[in-house]
């Protein structure tokens, strides 16, 4: 299974994280503290994307699911999951991400819903 990386970028005040790799719990609990680092920033608005990320396990979703709530509902912001293939969806959906999470088809409609 490929490594995880993960590579951060802001535009426009949201943060952008594009991951690469297999999302499992290391992965998880690296992202959890990079969203905690951000939101003490200030940033409130987030996009996950996962186009090159073919496999997320159950340990990585429940990150996923405690990151959500962190940057929705404890901190009143915005979360967008892009990049999502059939499973992933029904999987986050199942798991009960979506919501706080919501979820657009690229970080480009993500960005124009965060505008709107």
């Amino acid at each position: 299974m490929a490594n995880f990386s993960v590579n951060t970028t802001v535009k426009d005040g949201v943060q952008i994280f594009e991951f690469t790799g297999y999302f499992e719990k290391t992965a998880g609990e690296q992202v959890e503290k990079l969203v905690e680092q951000f939101l003490s920033e200030g940033f409130r608005d987030f996009i996950f994307d996962f186009s090159a990320c073919p496999l997320i396990n159950s340990p990585g979703i429940g990150h996923i699911i405690v990151v959500s709530i962190n940057i929705c509902d404890e901190n009143e912001g915005n979360l967008y999951l892009t990049g999502l293939d059939t499973l992933k969806e029904t999987v986050f959906r199942l798991s009960n991400v979506f919501p706080p999470a919501l979820t657009a088809k690229t970080v480009e409609q993500a960005m124009e819903r965060l505008k709107a």
